[in-house]
């Protein structure tokens, strides 16, 4: 019975419609990156944080992410055999 009156709350209403937001605005984000190919340009912005079970390792819980050039599907360069016996011909 006391969960049921403090769903009711405005309190209780807010952070399901704060956390809502945060889902929606992730999911989002998430969308949006899966458009990225490889050698795309992009701006991300968030937080970095020590990872809590690896120390000495970070992580960035993203909050933005502006795409500035989506590079082409074939980028001729990701296809290339990189290496000095290429770069000497």
């Amino acid at each position: 019975m006391a969960g049921s009156l403090a769903s009711h709350s405005p309190k209780f209403s807010s952070q399901n419609k704060a956390r809502s937001a945060l889902f929606q605005q992730a999911h989002l984000l998430f969308e949006r990156s899966k458009t990225l190919t490889q050698e795309s340009s992009l701006i991300v912005t968030g937080k970095i944080r020590e990872h809590f079970r690896k120390p000495g390792q970070y992580e960035m819980d993203v909050t933005h992410l502006e795409i500035v050039q989506l590079a082409q599907q074939n980028y001729p360069i990701s296809h290339k055999e990189h290496g000095p016996c290429v770069a000497r011909t």
